[in-house]
């Protein structure tokens, strides 16, 4: 039996209220169940008045004490770790609305005296928000939707891939794989296209007979222009930009066109009226060399010309530069001509006669190629040469760029390679295919 309990049935009720003692204090309590006599309202107003009194407790129906749950503390022999503790929020049905905190340990069942401790009146807090936190099961994380592949647009490393123009047609090819495969992109205008270069961030294009010539920021893309040169030979043959400077040669002239920007272009002579075939730039210094004719002419700024003669007439078609040298290859021999400086010039012999009409340099190795064969020769020094093999084509240009060597001509072939040994062949759409950069 509890204090209350006892206290109650020491001290009966009379008319609803009575004193009682428990715990060693004397309290006030009042049951409205157990008044019957109306006069007593007034005595019932003063219990409610002073409910908010601690020593004041007013009793339900049965005698509880509504609206209260007293903490009960056992004390076992050992106190076990709570699986969790729950903070509850109990409100009071009163006029003010108090909240108690009430903490409950969940323990064994102990037979013990419990102690009874009843939490004064405070004053509440407005707006007061209770927050129990647990520790929730982790969610799985979902997975990802898959993405849709789309079809992707073309990117091209400007300046970094291959593009070839053709000769009498208005088409140019870009690589964006380094000649795996082609993309065919039309120019403005149906031409004799016979030389094309990169440089100052733009391509440039020209065509042999042709006053206009067209440029690209992306080799895409073309755009046509004027070389405003007054009434020259145009009959442009090669282009090449290098030393910060685009130089374009022509046949059966004296006069050749340069430009640093690839807009603003302006007249240069050379030193004899020749067809100029091909140019290269290298140990600092351009060479140009002349088809089937022993002149050649040497600058070192691409302004100023010096006319050079060569140790041997032949048709010469195309010369590079690689490792410190220039090498010079031609038509219907098996010579060719190498030479540090572009002005002394050594004889060395290929290991067959053959239309060697292109060569390149690359990798530590240069490459020679005939067209209407499949005939490949390579050295490693331009002293000693050895044959190889690639598909017979009507070849017309090599380059090495991005480690690769990557040669084009008419029809619908390409060939590549890494080390001009072993060839790889390659489809384009069929043309013209003349000059490559």
């Amino acid at each position: 039996m509890t204090d209350i309990s006892k206290a109650k049935e020491e001290n009966p009720i009379s008319n609803g209220s009575s004193t009682v003692n428990t715990g060693g204090q004397s309290m006030n309590y009042y049951d409205s169940s157990k008044d019957l006599d109306p006069q007593n309202i007034s005595d019932i107003d003063k219990y409610d008045e002073k409910f908010d009194d601690p020593n004041y407790y007013k009793l339900g129906p049965g005698g509880a004490l509504p609206g209260v749950t007293p903490t009960v503390t056992r004390t076992p022999t050992k106190t076990p770790t709570p699986t969790r503790t729950v903070t509850p929020t109990i409100s009071v049905s009163t006029t003010q609305t108090p909240t108690i905190s009430v903490t409950q340990t969940a323990t064994p069942t102990i037979t013990t005296t419990p102690t009874i401790s009843v939490t004064p009146y405070v004053t509440p807090t407005p707006s007061v928000t209770q927050t129990i936190t647990a520790t929730p099961d982790p969610s799985p994380i979902p997975e990802p939707s898959p993405t849709p592949n789309p079809t992707m647009p073309v990117v091209y490393p400007v300046g970094g891939y291959p593009v070839a123009v053709a000769f009498n047609s208005n088409s140019s090819a870009a690589s964006p794989n380094n000649g795996a495969s082609w993309n065919i992109n039309n120019l403005t205008a149906s031409r004799y296209w016979t030389g094309i270069a990169y440089g100052s961030n733009k391509f440039i294009a020209c065509a042999y007979n042709s006053s206009d010539y067209d440029y690209s920021s992306n080799g895409i893309t073309w755009t046509s222009s004027n070389f405003n040169l007054g009434d020259i030979n145009n009959q442009w043959t090669e282009i090449i930009y290098a030393n910060s400077m685009f130089i374009i040669l022509a046949s059966t002239t004296s006069i050749a066109a340069i430009s640093y920007d690839g807009s603003n272009w302006s007249t240069v002579n050379l030193p004899a009226s020749a067809t100029w075939k091909s140019i290269v730039y290298g140990n600092g210094i351009f060479v140009a060399i002349t088809d089937s004719s022993s002149t050649i002419a040497t600058s070192a700024n691409g302004t100023t010309w010096t006319q050079r003669s060569l140790p041997l007439l032949r048709e010469w078609k195309d010369i590079t530069f690689g490792n410190g040298k220039f090498v010079i290859v031609g038509a219907n021999t098996n010579n060719i001509l190498t030479s540090s400086d572009g002005i002394n010039w050594t004889t060395e012999t290929l290991p067959s006669v053959d239309y060697w009409i292109t060569a390149a340099y690359g990798n530590g190795v240069y490459v020679a190629i005939a067209p209407n064969s499949s005939a490949v020769s390579i050295s490693n020094d331009a002293s000693n040469w050895s044959s190889q093999n690639i598909f017979a084509n009507q070849w017309n240009s090599i380059i090495y760029k991005n480690n690769t060597f990557i040669t084009i001509g008419n029809g619908s072939i390409v060939a590549t390679s890494s080390n001009g040994v072993t060839w790889t062949q390659r489809s384009i759409a069929a043309n013209n295919w003349l000059s490559i950069t």
